[in-house]
């Protein structure tokens, strides 16, 4: 678990995502630490919270974080998606 998350970390902290992207390298370290020292049996712990938070404020999975089921992510991603080119296709655009 930890490991894909230092990963996500680790990419989005390397990588220009939009224009005006920003990173908050220290907000990150906090959520890589709550995720090392979180109680899985108290939901309503503040580390919890933090790491709910910043995967919903990055899109990120925690699906895949948590379990590795990328499938979930992938097929998550593509339910959001707007799917613009595929309409495109199927209307013979």
């Amino acid at each position: 678990m930890l490991r894909r998350a230092e990963l996500v970390v680790k990419l989005l902290s390397s990588r220009v995502i939009r224009d005006g992207w920003s990173f908050d390298k220290n907000r990150a370290a906090r959520f890589l630490d709550c995720l090392r020292t979180f109680d899985r049996n108290d939901a309503d712990s503040p580390e919890v919270a933090e790491i709910l938070d910043w995967a919903s404020d990055h899109e990120q999975s925690l699906q895949w974080i948590f379990t590795g089921n990328i499938e979930e992510m992938i097929c998550t991603l593509a339910y959001h998606s707007p799917g613009k080119r595929q309409k495109r296709v199927l209307e013979g655009v």
